[in-house]
């Protein structure tokens, strides 16, 4: 696969705009949900960045040398920043989780906590409940009401509750 897309972005009968299009078809959609699967901590993420800029640098035809800033690589490829990226998919995936029905496992394990043992001494690391509380505030979101949120109607009471 690698393969065939390095034949992409070398190709110049393409546009930018179709090699950007590929880019985030391929490579981005693939790359975020290997990403939003666990929880990532800030120097992970950056990682993640900077992979991301080095692609659209390479699809854009820009070379390293050049001073372009990302901001600019990020407007010249009409893509998003990926900490953005990664928090929409998170909160989206989040939101499944809070409608589905109580006895889902990743709502149990989302919602519940530690019954027995001991946590390691020092700060306790953010969990993933914690990192989309914060991603909520940040957004202005009332977290509160995560449990509480109204289900989507079943399959077979279909969409208008008949």
């Amino acid at each position: 696969m690698a393969r065939r897309i390095k034949g992409v972005w070398e190709n110049s009968m393409l546009t930018t705009k179709t090699k950007t299009q590929v880019y985030q078809a391929c490579v981005l959609s693939n790359y975020c949900t290997v990403a939003r699967a666990g929880f990532h901590t800030p120097g992970k993420e950056r990682r993640l960045n900077i992979f991301h800029l080095r692609c659209l640098r390479r699809v854009l035809g820009v070379p390293r040398q050049d001073n372009v800033s990302n901001k600019v690589i990020l407007e010249r490829a009409r893509a998003p920043n990926v900490f953005a990226l990664l928090t929409q998919r998170r909160l989206h995936w989040l939101g499944h989780v809070t409608r589905s029905h109580d006895s889902r496992l990743p709502k149990g394990i989302l919602y519940k906590e530690l019954a027995s043992g001991s946590r390691p001494n020092g700060r306790p690391t953010f969990r993933y409940k914690d990192v989309c509380k914060q991603y909520l505030k940040t957004d202005g979101i009332a977290s509160v009401g995560l449990k509480t949120l109204p289900r989507r109607p079943s399959r077979q009471q279909g969409r208008r509750g008949s």
